[in-house]
């Protein structure tokens, strides 16, 4: 993995670290429910960014700016949530190959995960309330993070 997606990563374990500290030490405190809401947006957040990070960067190497302009706005700035079928279609619309290596790079436990993890970002974003605990949350970010290190070996392999 790239030095900049490892700091991602890094970066939000060591958040959800402190959350869960925080939440352990604070059982009874009426913010833990939005800190729980908070560790799913930034944990689903990250993946989605590195998630279309990686297939942009995969496009452009080597392409004309022109290319790499393009494919930002339909990648990068694009609403979609990271969820396995997402990256499935992306994977297809570029090559079907690359698709089925992905799909049997991951396990069926790390794929719901992540959608699990998307679903609670987006009941949050539509005004339901989080109901699963900070350890959930740890536990769909590490099985998310597997998923894109199966991308990014998808992806790599193609090179």
């Amino acid at each position: 993995m790239t030095g900049e997606i490892n700091n991602a990563f890094n970066d939000v374990d060591n958040e959800l670290k402190n959350i869960r500290k925080y939440i352990n030490k604070n059982k009874f405190d009426v913010n833990t429910k939005y800190l729980i809401s908070y560790a799913v947006v930034r944990a689903c957040g990250t993946i989605e960014t590195v998630y279309k990070k990686l297939v942009h960067d995969f496009l452009t190497d080597g392409a004309k700016p022109e290319t790499g302009q393009y494919l930002s706005k339909i990648i990068i700035d694009s609403s979609s949530n990271p969820k396995t079928g997402n990256i499935e279609k992306m994977l297809t619309d570029i090559n079907s190959k690359l698709c089925n290596d992905f799909k049997s790079r991951i396990s069926n436990q790390e794929k719901s995960d992540l959608n699990s993890l998307v679903q609670n970002r987006n009941d949050f974003a539509h005004g339901r309330t989080v109901t699963i605990s900070i350890e959930i949350v740890i536990k769909y970010f590490a099985s998310s993070k597997k998923i894109i290190v199966d991308l990014k070996e998808t992806l790599d392999k193609i090179v």
